[in-house]
């Protein structure tokens, strides 16, 4: 099969939820009997290969006529411009993941599940064409191994793409002075670096007495309007707090406003019971938006009365916590802010970049993935520049595959 057909495969099965047919589950035998002849290298006797899968023709790609009726493309021209963005290269390959447990069977291909098998199910979905095309790989990966070749192929042949890497995000931005650009142009480059030097001063610990609902919502617009966010200049701190914070927050703007008594007694209240108030899942996040973006201002209780903390998620976007801080500082107010040394790396680009494979989000990597914590950004391995960027960066190592000794058996 060539490249196309198989990706348009790994698309339709995605996700392993097929029942698969009787002649799919002899033939996924097959390949698990292939993948039994080579060493594990991990629990449930699981297996990582590299595949290879020829580009082909341009007719492999798609059909150009359904295209055109469809509106897809509008000439032959940007069909083949199409077909040599998506596959720039003569070969494209393919990390199988496989891993078994109790009869239970996964088979992953560069990163999606296409086979999820439980024991003693059965179903209708012929994955046929697939699971040939797999053992018939297989069986070419089991004849280099046995030369020896298979191992010395994959670490010259692997294109950049399909690797792991790390390199100084100031290298990466002396080759893309735009990406520089584009990253001082969301925080410029004197609030990078007076958020780096307010994190090495001494700051003012006290804390704040007799806080209300009011006092925190005056704080958070100082926040807000360093952010310039909509409506800064004409709302009131509750609708600029409305507007911008999760609304799950546990009855906060349901009591007295101007009250530090009322504070108190609400701030006491144990998490568990603020939900027969309202929601507190949220409590605190005064920037909403997913993991890796939302912004929280925590209070917590101090000598008679409260401090302040910033957090985020210091890989993505953490400009706007940052301009949280600067505010706060400006006013006079006691803040402090989670992992203020790795805001300040990733701000001032004295971090590293990640390279990751690319069949794999660079998102999924803000949860970590790298060993190496200076690493601070995650992107595809581009194709400009790319003899120059090889050179620089630090390659992850490939992980060797070996054949079984004669007669080794595997427990799992």
């Amino acid at each position: 099969m060539k490249a196309p057909q198989i990706d348009r495969l790994i698309r339709s099965y995605e996700g392993g939820g097929q029942a698969i047919d009787e002649q799919s589950r002899k033939l996924l035998d097959q390949l698990f009997e292939k993948l039994n002849q080579i060493v594990p290298c991990g629990d449930d006797n699981r297996h990582d290969l590299w595949l290879e899968a020829p580009r082909g023709t341009i007719e492999d790609y798609g059909d150009y006529e359904y295209e055109l009726e469809n509106e897809l493309v509008s000439n032959m021209a940007e069909f083949e411009a199409n077909w040599k963005e998506d596959y720039p290269h003569d070969v494209s390959f393919y990390q199988l993941t496989t891993a078994e447990y109790n009869g239970y069977r996964n088979v992953i291909l560069n990163g999606s599940v296409v086979i999820r098998y439980e024991p003693g199910e059965t179903g209708f979905y012929d994955l046929s064409k697939l699971l040939l095309w797999l053992i018939e790989s297989v069986e070419n990966t089991i004849f280099m191994l046995r030369e020896g070749s298979y191992n010395d192929h994959i670490r010259e042949a692997l294109p950049y793409r399909y690797r792991t890497g790390v390199l100084p995000v100031k290298d990466y931005w002396d080759l893309f002075p735009e990406q520089r650009a584009d990253h001082f142009q969301r925080i410029s480059e004197r609030e990078c670096a007076e958020f780096d030097t307010l994190i090495h001063e001494q700051a003012d610990t006290a804390p704040i007495m007799g806080l209300t609902v009011n006092r925190y919502l005056e704080i958070c617009t100082l926040g807000y309007k360093e952010n310039r966010v909509e409506g800064y200049e004409t709302r009131t701190p509750l609708e600029l707090y409305k507007r911008n914070a999760d609304d799950r927050d546990g009855g906060l703007l349901t009591i007295d406003p101007d009250s530090p008594e009322a504070f108190d007694r609400w701030y006491d209240i144990p998490s568990q019971d603020k939900w027969e108030i309202q929601n507190p899942s949220h409590m605190w996040e005064v920037i909403q938006g997913s993991s890796r973006t939302r912004v929280h201002l925590f209070v917590s209780k101090k000598d008679g009365g409260y401090v302040l903390s910033l957090s985020t998620n210091e890989y993505c976007c953490p400009e706007y916590a940052a301009r949280f801080y600067l505010a706060l500082r400006h006013n006079g107010i006691p803040v402090t802010i989670f992992n203020a040394e790795g805001i300040a790396d990733y701000l001032l680009g004295r971090g590293k970049v990640g390279f990751v494979p690319c069949f794999n989000w660079p998102t999924d990597y803000y949860y970590g993935g790298f060993s190496d914590k200076a690493v601070l950004e995650f992107r595809h391995f581009p194709e400009e520049h790319a003899d120059v960027l090889s050179a620089k960066t630090e390659w992850y190592p490939i992980a060797e595959v070996s054949l079984k000794e004669a007669g080794e058996t595997c427990t799992f």
